[in-house]
């Protein structure tokens, strides 16, 4: 037997599913509370290191 989930678990958990690992990574840390704009401002310099 499957386990049932409520529509927002299932739509969410899809979408949690399909992300790639550092995808996943950053929104663990949204949810950890840290701003959106800084999540995306380090993943960006993870990319693009300066040098």
């Amino acid at each position: 037997m499957r386990p049932t989930l409520s529509k927002d678990d299932r739509r969410s958990y899809a979408v949690y599913v399909l992300l790639r690992p550092a995808e996943r990574k950053l929104l663990e840390r949204v949810r950890e509370g840290r701003s959106r704009g800084a999540v995306l401002r380090d993943a960006f310099l993870a990319q693009y290191p300066q040098e």
